[in-house]
């Protein structure tokens, strides 16, 4: 959460944290996570400076700022994914992430 774009992490970290209130265990299918990714992304004017070059190349509309972000987020340990008996794939997030995004909204909303 240190790079030019921490804000928009955090939108993306919050709106899958939000997306797990309603499960019992921190986890998501994936499509469901994308779909409030794209709406994040279509109703925000966001400037996005890309971390890494071949972003530059794959970013165009919504669905892959959202695809893109996931991805960073995965790659960058807030995330893990795994398959499903039903061969979906399933986003969860691990501990450490679910305790650091939860004091962030605690502080966020003046708790």
């Amino acid at each position: 959460l240190t790079s030019k774009n921490r804000r928009i992490y955090m939108d993306c970290l919050n709106i899958i944290y939000d997306s797990y209130k309603y499960e019992l265990s921190y986890g998501a299918d994936r499509e469901d996570i994308i779909i409030n990714l794209i709406d994040y992304f279509d109703s925000t004017e966001t400037d996005i400076i890309y971390d890494l070059e071949e972003d530059i190349d794959n970013v165009g509309d919504s669905r892959r700022k959202a695809n893109m972000f996931l991805r960073n987020l995965k790659m960058y340990g807030w995330l893990d994914s795994d398959i499903t008996y039903n061969q979906k794939e399933r986003i969860t997030m691990p501990s450490h992430a679910i305790q650091m995004v939860g004091l962030f909204a605690g502080i966020t909303n003046k708790k």
